[in-house]
């Protein structure tokens, strides 16, 4: 479902939150794949948000690490379970998967043509501008 509402949000052209739109400049600057960028985007932010939870929380220092086991048990007690780390790896190929779908199946053409040429001039003078 997350996979799903996302491809629908990038297929508007309602403005992108800022992690969206950081991931879609990427991939327009250097000629990237979104789903990938996304991927290693959403990977890299899992593993800043397991390091701060580790450290902030202390969790590092009150744990047994001497065994395997041990530290899949501070990431659980640090807030990131399996199903975070999955989802990291699969959501931008998700994502892609379902815009290839939608698109086939809908047109997403602008109901506010006057909205539309605005925020589309908007964004050509300021790519102009990067140039």
């Amino acid at each position: 479902m997350i996979a799903l509402s996302i491809a629908f949000y990038l297929k508007s052209y309602l403005p992108l939150s800022v992690y969206e739109l950081f991931v879609k400049g990427v991939t327009d600057r250097y000629r990237l794949k979104f789903h990938v960028v996304k991927t290693v985007f959403n990977f890299s932010l899992l593993l800043l948000s397991i390091v701060l939870s580790l450290v902030v929380f202390g969790i590092v220092e009150k744990a047994d690490m001497s065994t395997f086991g041990g530290f899949p048990d501070v990431i659980r007690r640090g807030g990131v379970y399996i199903g975070t780390v999955v989802t990291t790896l699969v959501n931008g190929e998700l994502i892609m998967l379902c815009g290839k779908l939608i698109g086939k199946g809908m047109s997403f053409e602008p109901r506010f043509q006057k909205l539309y040429a605005k925020l589309v001039t908007e964004d050509k003078d300021k790519n102009e501008e990067r140039k």
